[in-house]
Parts: structure tokens; C-alpha cells; sequence
């Protein structure tokens, strides 16, 4: 059996100290998965705003070509995924990149083959 005079937990003395002990120790794990959760989203933002940047430099190079606005939307999601990239920068950040050439023959191809990816 455990000895009532003794501590709750090693360096407290009162079961206050121990509360404030473990409220201590709970906070901490909330603020971790806070800075996870932040971490994360932030990922999910960079390659989104990536994702959209690309969409608008493909539709500026169909110049308004409605035949090729279409094929784009159509085609855009499935020759995107196929053809960018994207690598750890940093600690926290990533480098996204896009083959240019070959996500353009990928659009093409489709558009030539008359075919849904």
C-alpha cells in the first residue's frame, strides 16, 4: 500500500501542485498538436496556391481559345498529377515544381486523341 505521506509525484508536495502538474503536462501535448495542425495546413495552403498558379499560366497560354479552355479543363487535374513535383525544401516547406513541356503534351495528346484521361 502506498504511504499517505508521501508525494503524489516526484517534486510535489500537495495534491494542488500535483493537479497543476498534470494540467501542465496536458497543455503542452494541446499546443504540440496545434503546431502539428498549423504545420500541416500550411502544406495543404503552399500546394494549393501551386496548383491554382499553374491552372493560370496554362488557361494565359490557350489566349482565350475556347477549344483549348476546354480541353484544359477537362484534362487539367489528371496531367498536373502526372507531371509536377514536389520536394522538401526546408524543414517545414516544400519546392513544388511543374514540367512545363510535358504537361503541355500531356494536355495535347489528350486533346489529339479526343479521349477523357
Amino acid at each position: 500500500m502506498r504511504d499517505p505521506d508521501a508525494p503524489l509525484y516526484a517534486g510535489t508536495e500537495t495534491r494542488e501542485a500535483a493537479a497543476a502538474q498534470r494540467g501542465r503536462g496536458f497543455l503542452r501535448w494541446v499546443l504540440l498538436a496545434f503546431a502539428v495542425g498549423i504545420v500541416l495546413w500550411l502544406r495543404g495552403v503552399e500546394a494549393d496556391e501551386f496548383r491554382d498558379k499553374s491552372r493560370g499560366r496554362a488557361e494565359a497560354a490557350c489566349a482565350g481559345d475556347a477549344a483549348c479552355l476546354e480541353q484544359l479543363r477537362v484534362h487539367f487535374d489528371a496531367c498536373f498529377d502526372a507531371h509536377h513535383t514536389s520536394e522538401r525544401s526546408g524543414r517545414y516547406s516544400r519546392r513544388f515544381a511543374l514540367d512545363e513541356a510535358g504537361f503541355g503534351h500531356c494536355v495535347d495528346a489528350a486533346r489529339a486523341a479526343g479521349e477523357t484521361l
